[in-house]
C-alpha cells in the first residue's frame, strides 16, 4: 500500500504535467466570480451548484481520478 506521501507526491507530478490552457483558466476565474456574487446575495442554493461544479471540474478531482484509475490498473496487474 502507498503511504500517504506518494500519493501525494504522484499528485504534485500530475499537477505539473496538467496544462489546461487560458480558457479552461479563465473559466475557474469566472467560477470564482460568480461564487463571490452568490455568498454576496445570499444566494445559497446557487453558491452550492457553482461550488459543486467547480470542485469536481478541479485538478484535485482530476487527481484523485486519474490515481484512482492507476490503483485500479495497479491491483488488476497485481491480481
Amino acid at each position: 500500500m502507498e503511504s500517504l506521501w506518494d500519493k501525494a507526491d504522484r499528485y504534485r507530478g500530475l499537477a505539473l504535467r496538467t496544462d489546461r490552457g487560458q480558457e479552461a483558466r479563465d473559466q475557474k476565474a469566472r467560477e470564482h466570480d460568480l461564487l463571490v456574487e452568490c455568498v454576496a446575495l445570499g444566494d445559497s442554493a446557487g453558491a452550492e451548484e457553482i461550488m459543486r461544479g467547480h470542485i469536481d471540474t478541479s485538478l484535485g478531482a482530476t487527481a484523485v481520478r486519474w490515481l484512482g484509475h492507476a490503483d485500479s490498473a495497479a491491483s488488476a496487474r497485481k491480481g
